[in-house]
């Protein structure tokens, strides 16, 4: 959870650094303050608690477009305004089913009930990983991207 304003990899502040949640969260928090409102009173006129609100504001939870709307209108602004600088990129096609399996598979793996298929799956998914790991390094050009600190070569 971020609270104040986000740093660029450079160290500077960046305002449009960060998701796209956090920066139209900053940018709903600077107009908030401009318009003289605090968190409680905005929450009350667009309908959430004064968590919530911050929850918007820090980017933590998304904001509906109802929400974005009910918003923009009592801070008087255009809700295309709070939107203008966000640059939104589809997520890659093979980074979502990456996730979906990812989730289908904690899931399942909690739903197991024996020790020893918990087991069993744990072992062929660390000797995947490995393999895995082992067909990296052996990439020159990629043996850098490695989490694992083997000594290289020579």
């Amino acid at each position: 959870m971020m609270m104040g304003s986000l740093k660029s990899p450079n160290g500077g502040s960046d305002p449009n650094a960060g998701t796209p949640a956090q920066i139209l969260g900053r940018k709903i928090r600077a107009l908030r303050r401009e318009a003289g409102l605090s968190l409680r009173e905005l929450g009350a006129a667009v309908g959430v608690s004064l968590v919530q609100l911050q929850r918007y504001e820090t980017g933590v939870s998304p904001l509906s477009t109802s929400r974005l709307l009910l918003i923009s209108t009592v801070l008087g602004v255009r809700p295309g305004s709070l939107l203008g600088d966000i640059e939104m990129t589809a997520p890659d096609d093979q980074a979502n089913r990456r996730r979906q399996e990812e989730r289908e598979l904690a899931v399942l793996f909690a739903s197991l009930s024996e020790p020893g298929d918990r087991r069993a799956i744990l072992s062929l998914a660390r000797v995947s990983a490995a393999r895995d790991e082992l067909q990296r390094l052996s990439n020159p050009g990629h043996a850098q991207d490695s989490y694992l600190s083997l000594p290289e070569a020579k």
